[in-house]
């Protein structure tokens, strides 16, 4: 199960819907976790946020850090809040090489305060920050693996995919499937595999030639632009909350391990 620390430290990333940015490796040095440097983070961007907030917010906002280990690599993660907007740092506590110094952000915000965090980290860091999509095969990973989970913990969930076709007249066909549906095409070939036989039979259409561009189910959505949310239950150390955990992980780590393609 999650641990309650590594629960702690992902909560800021809970039942909110992000967008996914990178970077390039860091040159120099890596965000630091202490309250001194957290502050003196949190002054510098302070005066880059200030102008775009409005008269009524906050000014002050807050920066914390909390180091924890998702899938065997020990990460800290930078939760930095204003009003109205949240970005979610994660860095490789123990960098060994180039890739592994790049940062993954979380950026819940309007697109004009996205902009101004990503000059901030960009001027701050000497780095380049890129939007991050995810591909085809990625979301269907996500989907086979929660299915999968669902069933090892006697759970279920309803199931929604986007799919699109590159044609003008339908770009995109969407498939809903109801907890039931899921549970009977869940077997161990793999909810995907299944789900594109399935429609296969039935319409003709061979689905895995598509992209697939979207999914939801119990675990949150995720889209191939790099839009993101992740559902948990309320301060539970639950099934759920450690799949989240392990995915967040993997996102992170398929950055650190990867060329500099920003799409995993």
């Amino acid at each position: 199960m999650a641990s309650a620390d590594s629960l702690k430290a992902i909560s800021p990333l809970l039942n909110t819907t992000f967008n996914l940015l990178h970077t390039s490796p860091v040159i120099g040095q890596l965000l630091r976790h202490d309250i001194e440097s957290c502050s003196k983070y949190l002054t510098s961007l302070r005066k880059r946020v200030g102008p775009f907030l409005d008269a009524a917010d906050n000014f002050n906002g807050s920066w914390s850090a909390n180091t924890t280990t998702l899938n065997g690599i020990t990460v800290q993660i930078h939760n930095v809040q204003f009003t109205g907007c949240r970005f979610v740092i994660i860095v490789c506590a123990h960098a060994q090489n180039e890739k592994e110094r790049r940062m993954v952000i979380f950026s819940r915000s309007s697109r004009q305060l996205q902009n101004v965090l990503a000059n901030w980290v960009e001027m701050y860091f000497d780095v380049v920050v890129r939007p991050m999509s995810l591909s085809g095969a990625f979301i269907a990973g996500f989907v086979d693996s929660f299915v999968g989970q669902c069933m090892r913990m006697e759970d279920s969930s309803s199931l929604q995919l986007e799919f699109t076709t590159g044609m003008k007249e339908l770009r995109r066909i969407t498939i809903g499937l109801e907890p039931d549906e899921v549970q009977k095409l869940a077997t161990t070939a793999g909810i995907m595999t299944n789900v594109y036989n399935h429609m296969l039979d039935s319409t003709g259409i061979k689905f895995d030639q598509l992209d697939l561009g979207k999914a939801g189910c119990g675990a949150g959505a995720i889209e191939h632009s790099g839009k993101i949310k992740f559902s948990s239950r309320a301060n539970t150390i639950d099934w759920l909350a450690e799949f989240v955990t392990r995915l967040i992980g993997q996102i992170a780590g398929q950055v650190w391990h990867s060329g500099e393609d920003s799409n995993i």
